[in-house]
């Protein structure tokens, strides 16, 4: 009989501090905080939650705790990102210095060009037909050849002449 008064004691309990959280009325723009506590409605359900607590406390305690395996890891992969993170600043300052060489040397290739093409056209204005014919024919004695001096040759596009001898 004095379990079923306690059983419902907690009952009761219970239904007062729903209708006390439900009759509240809060006046105003912002909610105030309410002082909800639970009571333990008896001492195996007190103990049961102290332990809970107490689990949960330990569990929380060994979760913000580093284990030494966990301590390897974090400095094996912080020594791996810092040699990749190394090479990477290298390659990028070998691809730099070779991009800034390649510029330079197309530099060069284009005043090269240039060069070349001016000493082509000198050249070539410095060649004057006419003042070779007369050097040839009268400081050098040239004369163009007679029709029984000529010898032709007819060949393929795939043949070839080799002089073996004298023409005399």
């Amino acid at each position: 009989m004095a379990d079923r008064r306690r059983n419902n004691t907690a009952r009761m309990d219970g239904y007062r501090h729903q209708s006390r959280m439900q009759s509240t009325y809060i006046e105003g723009n912002t909610a105030r905080k309410l002082d909800v506590y639970s009571e333990p409605l008896s001492g195996i359900d007190y103990k049961e939650q102290r332990v809970r607590e107490v689990r949960l406390i330990r569990n929380r305690a060994r979760a913000r705790q580093m284990n030494l395996g966990f301590v390897i890891f974090l400095a094996a992969a912080s020594v791996v990102f810092t040699l990749i993170c190394g090479q990477y600043l290298q390659v990028r300052a070998e691809v730099s210095t070779a991009a800034s060489r390649v510029e330079s040397l197309e530099g060069q290739l284009r005043d090269l060009r240039t060069a070349n093409d001016y000493r082509q056209n000198a050249l070539e204005s410095m060649t004057d037909i006419n003042h070779v014919y007369d050097v040839a024919v009268n400081q050098l004695g040239m004369v163009y050849p007679s029709q029984d001096q000529l010898v032709t040759y007819e060949s393929t596009p795939s043949e070839y002449v080799i002089q073996s001898g004298s023409l005399e």
